[in-house]
């Protein structure tokens, strides 16, 4: 496989293409306001808006640097996690062809539960409606949490 300027090219567009849907380009400034550790209420008054070029490079200096460990967060999930999909794809290889209508038959079975409307969760206390979850903030911002924030929306 080599690499050619119509396959890069193709390649910088999916992503932009990706970057730019409706379910990623939102996320965007609430990502930033992590990153960078204050949120848009509190930039305003922050030193940076005063002008001075110090702060505004320490600014500049820690969003960039935990932009650096979300990367590198997001490269390992996902490093392990197709490493972890090849492994399990080549040890279940011999059992396919009974693993291939298993999974028809659920594909079937969710079909017709989600045609005869039924609710898969019905009874189970988190399936209610009504019921919001409770949001908490596991640490602050620092490059640790932007590993963890990278390894849980790699995962998603």
């Amino acid at each position: 496989m080599t690499l050619t300027p119509i396959g890069l090219l193709v390649a910088f567009g999916a992503g932009m293409v990706s970057f730019l849907a409706p379910c990623v380009l939102p996320l965007v400034p609430g990502y930033l306001s992590y990153l960078a550790g204050t949120s848009l209420a509190v930039a305003p008054a922050a030193p940076v808006a005063q002008g001075l070029p110090a702060a505004r490079w320490a600014v500049r200096w820690r969003v960039s640097l935990h932009a650096l460990w979300f990367v590198v967060g997001c490269t390992l999930v996902l490093m392990l996690l197709g490493a972890a999909a090849a492994a399990l794809g080549s040890a279940l290889s011999t059992y396919q062809q009974l693993l291939e209508r298993i999974g028809g038959i659920l594909l079937i079975l969710f079909g017709v539960a989600l045609t005869a409307g039924v609710r898969v969760g019905a009874g189970h206390p988190a399936a209610e409606v009504g019921e919001a979850p409770s949001v908490m903030r596991l640490a602050a911002p620092g490059t640790a949490s932007s590993d963890l924030l990278a390894i849980v929306e790699a995962v998603c």
